[in-house]
């Protein structure tokens, strides 16, 4: 429907001149006219005078580029995004609502199918994922996970040619995937009417929160399971937790519930009887009015292997940090350490009698703390260095304020290193994990990221002497110091505090910084943090020992136990035949569990370097297989294995956000709507109508109808200038 028409002319010049021009050329008309050899009647004088003036006028009018412009205001049906929540949480019945039942109830009302009529209405659903549907396709509630920012974004992208004029979201406010969805709808371009279903208060519940455990153990250890329980609403009360493998129980406790709103850690023990990557699994019993049961229960993985690691430690003095790790490795029942001491002399001490350099062969990874220094024996380091280079032995770097300063120079002779002086002052620093490190075995002390990140901020300050040595070859910084807490290097950012790096195949770890004793001392009393210096020192050992064949294609996960829902990072290495890298490789991956196949072809991030995720929400076992093929030609290939456990992010907080969802209908100039009101959105949006500013806008100079008249007139006056016998 058509509104308001405007119309108008514009020139480039003034339309003064244009009047003037047209008079003048009138008036010329006129003067050539006026009299005529033979004479003729004052009809045809004055026809041969009007077609002059309109061509000479038309010509005139080209120069000043005339544009026909018309202004139409256009109205039509507004376009609504209605996008509903389809995860798990969206689908519980909590303390007062069926949520499932209530967003169908929603969908199904008939003032839905009145808007329609009035307002075009695409249908959404959204979890971890988006997908565009119709009104009668099935709600499912089965997604692990809820990212609103990302499924705002997404339908604004995808409909970015018909904007909308606005979204209606229908979710529980829940979101525990990406950034805060109120940032989001800051950006929005369009208002958010937001309806919250479910229960705004805490809901009475006891789950499972998080389980703290080492992923890697030893045939008949026993192994420790900590298991963090969260209650709301049943202080005082009582349940039981038990650990089985599917087939038997291994250990069962009664837990006596903390305080309302509170935390606790319960231990449970096995002994790992089975070789090879095993499930357990953790059900804690409900309690009577528990309204969420599905958080009761989790899964986890944990590899058991034939042997012990053997680790050669060797300090440059003995100092806190190497009697922390000292203490840290010799009470793990996966490793059998040997440890020395530089003494004066450069001579090698062991407190068990240990005699260097016997049994060298026998070690799988070496430590060096603040080694080797000014006084070390060349002799015992060239001992080291032969066979460290010859069983392509991993190692661990840790630099100290003195410990590297004089015999750097022998380690370059071990690993090629750069260094750089930031500053000669010894400063506390904090540390900051990078993109690289959030992801990265070494750093990952809890399973879920935000615990992860939590804990890496909180870590207690470290020394750092101001020098930094990283690797020159197959460096990854994983971990950098934190400009925003350290102020001494505010203008020097990203400077590296811990690095990876793979050298042919030799791994390393580097730690530019020392008294990381406090991580342990600092945090024991804190539950939430106690055994966090043991868990990366853990960490470090089971990377660097964690051997790859030499092959020129190597397929790997960043993790070897997944939880449902979350993304599984693949990457891939493809190198030619002298081991140099490839860069233009397809490299296809394909990774099945029974009769389910999924297939994903990596993308090229640079420097042979290849990688891409996978969203896989069943639980279970998986096996992948991948080959890299070049111009045709097949590199290589490889294979491997994760675990998806059975948790779902979704259950560790059920209480609808209703302060999220009314923040994001204010930021966006929408409104917000519980399910009782709902009437009140279609009310709201039944009369809203798109008005549109359309322009056309005609080139007339341009067209070659305007020449068409110009010769018409042209030829008709010739023309009756020859009937009339004039010159």
């Amino acid at each position: 429907m058509f509104g308001y028409i405007e119309a108008n002319l514009k020139l480039i010049y003034n339309v003064l001149y244009l009047v003037l021009l047209i008079i003048a050329s009138v008036g010329i008309s006129y003067f050539l006219y006026r009299k005529t050899n033979p004479p003729v009647s004052p009809f045809y004088k004055s026809l041969l005078i009007l077609l002059r003036g309109i061509a000479l006028s038309l010509i005139l009018l080209i120069f000043f580029e005339p544009i026909f412009s018309i202004t139409k205001i256009i109205h039509k049906k507004a376009n609504y995004i209605v996008l509903i929540d389809n995860s798990s949480s969206a689908g519980i019945k909590d303390n007062k609502y069926d949520r499932k039942s209530v967003i169908k109830n929603i969908l199904s009302e008939t003032d839905f199918d009145d808007l329609a009529k009035k307002c075009d209405l695409n249908y959404y659903l959204f979890s971890n994922i988006v997908k565009k549907i119709s009104k009668e396709d099935t709600l499912d509630f089965l997604g692990e996970g809820t990212n609103i920012g990302k499924a705002l974004k997404e339908v604004m992208e995808q409909n970015n040619e018909n904007e909308p004029a606005g979204i209606i979201l229908i979710t529980d406010g829940i979101y525990n995937l990406g950034e805060n969805p109120v940032n989001t709808a800051k950006g929005l371009r369009v208002p958010a009417y937001t309806v919250g279903v479910g229960d705004s208060s805490e809901q009475k519940d006891i789950l499972i929160k998080n389980i703290i455990f080492n992923r890697i153990t030893y045939i008949n250890n026993k192994v420790s399971v900590d298991v963090l329980i969260r209650n709301i609403g049943f202080q005082g009360e009582k349940s039981t937790i038990t650990l089985s493998d599917g087939s038997e129980v291994l250990d069962t406790r009664v837990v006596e519930l903390p305080e309302n709103m509170r935390e606790k850690i319960v231990s449970l023990e096995f002994i790992a009887n089975r070789e090879g990557l095993n499930e357990y699994k953790l059900s804690l019993m409900p309690v009577s009015g528990e309204s969420i049961l599905e958080n009761n229960q989790r899964s986890f993985f944990i590899k058991a292997l034939k042997n012990k690691i053997r680790i050669l430690l060797i300090g440059g003095r003995p100092d806190t940090d190497y009697g922390f790790l000292v203490r840290a490795l010799s009470k793990d029942e996966n490793i059998e350490l040997t440890a020395f001491v530089e003494k004066r002399g450069g001579n090698l001490f062991s407190y068990d009698n240990s005699i260097f350099p016997e049994n060298l062969d026998s070690f799988d990874v070496v430590f060096f703390i603040f080694y080797p220094t000014d006084n070390t024996s060349i002799k015992h380091f060239e001992i080291l260095r032969e066979e460290i280079e010859k069983r392509r032995l991993p190692l661990f770097v840790m630099i100290g304020k003195t410990g590297l300063q004089n015999g750097i120079n022998l380690l370059r002779n071990l690993i090629p290193l750069e260094s750089s002086i930031v500053t000669n002052i010894e400063f506390e620093a904090y540390v900051k994990l990078t993109e690289e490190g959030k992801n990265h075995p070494v750093m990952r002390m809890m399973d879920m990221n935000i615990d992860n990140l939590n804990i890496w901020k909180n870590m207690p300050p470290f020394y750092y002497s101001g020098k930094n040595f990283v690797p020159k070859e197959g460096n990854k910084v994983l971990a950098v110091i934190d400009n925003g807490r350290t102020k001494i290097v505010k203008n020097h950012p990203n400077i590296p505090f811990i690095s990876s790096s793979i050298i042919g195949e030799r791994k390393y770890i580097f730690t530019n910084g020392y008294g990381l004793w406090r991580w342990d001392l600092l945090l024991k009393d804190d539950d939430k943090f106690a055994g966090v210096y043991d868990k990366f020192f853990g960490n470090t050992v089971r990377w660097l020992v964690n051997r790859e064949e030499e092959k020129r294609v190597r397929i790997y996960t960043d993790k070897e136990v997944y939880n449902s829902g979350e993304d599984v990072l693949i990457s891939a290495q493809v190198y030619d035949d002298n081991y140099y890298p490839i860069g233009n490789a397809e490299v296809k991956v394909l990774v099945n569990k029974d009769d389910l196949i999924l297939e994903r072809i990596l993308d090229n991030v640079g420097g042979g370097n290849y990688q891409g995720e996978l969203e896989i929400i069943e639980p279970g076992n998986y096996k992948y297989s991948g080959e890299a093929n070049y111009y045709e030609r097949k590199i290589g290939e490889d294979s491997g294995e994760f675990s998806v456990g059975k948790f779902s992010i979704e259950m560790l907080n059920t209480r609808m956000r209703s302060d999220i969802l009314k923040s994001i209908s204010q930021v966006s100039n929408g409104k917000f709507y519980s399910p009782e009101k709902i009437q009140n959105l279609f009310n709201d949006l039944s009369n809203k109508r798109i008005e549109l500013t359309e322009n056309n806008e005609i080139e007339i100079y341009n067209k070659g109808t305007l020449m068409i008249i110009i010769v018409i007139l042209l030829s008709c006056e010739w023309f009756v200038r020859k009937r009339l016998g004039m010159l």
